[in-house]
């Protein structure tokens, strides 16, 4: 991608300039990438397809009212995502895992992407994720967002492949590695992020 991308070593959260955020959290030092605007469309030919995952013609259609524009959509009832181009090509479809409890941790609406972290740490005993994409924040501070189906720590995934498309996070989107690693490149801060 054309942007100058900015590591930063920090303890705890890296937050949008201007939220002071939480103290403190558990965990180890996270690096986050703070990305530049959009700048270039990701040529997304040299992305592997996950097990759980499909491109171009062969995407399920989007969902009725997610919008327009080049976004990410996120569908709670069909535990699915579609990353979309400016022209309403859908570029890819995976299936993801998301909250177990849909009413109070897959708000629908547009939000932003506003925060990236190669690396953080689950806030609810799901252990260490990689490749986090947030996009909201819950009322009491924690990020929510799309990320690698996590580890325990020792690197045992908590969940596998096979179970995506099944409720089973704390509030994030699980996602296959293919996919998170996708969605890494092809979402920079500013991306438009649909929940319907």
């Amino acid at each position: 991608m054309a942007s100058a991308d900015l590591i930063v070593d920090v303890t705890g959260w890296f937050l949008p300039e201007g939220d002071a955020g939480p103290a403190t959290t558990d965990g180890p030092t996270v690096r986050p990438v703070v990305s530049g605007p959009i700048v270039d469309v990701v040529d997304t030919a040299g992305f592997d397809l996950s097990p759980v995952a499909v491109a171009g013609r062969s995407a399920p259609p989007l969902p009725a009212g997610s919008g327009s524009g080049r976004r990410v959509v996120f569908s709670g009832d069909q535990q699915r995502a579609w990353a979309v181009d400016d022209d309403g090509t859908v570029v890819r479809s995976w299936l993801v895992s998301g909250s177990t409890v849909p009413a109070s941790n897959e708000w629908r609406g547009t939000y932003t992407v506003y925060l990236r972290q190669e690396l953080n740490w689950a806030y609810i005993g799901s252990g260490l994720l990689e490749w986090f994409v947030a996009y909201r924040r819950t009322p009491i501070g924690f990020d929510i967002g799309f990320h690698q189906i996590p580890n325990d720590g020792a690197g045992v995934p908590v969940q596998s492949v096979a179970e995506l498309g099944q409720r089973r996070s704390a509030g994030c989107q699980r996602q296959a590695e293919q996919d998170a690693l996708f969605l890494w490149e092809w979402a920079p801060l500013g991306t438009t992020v649909a929940v319907v």
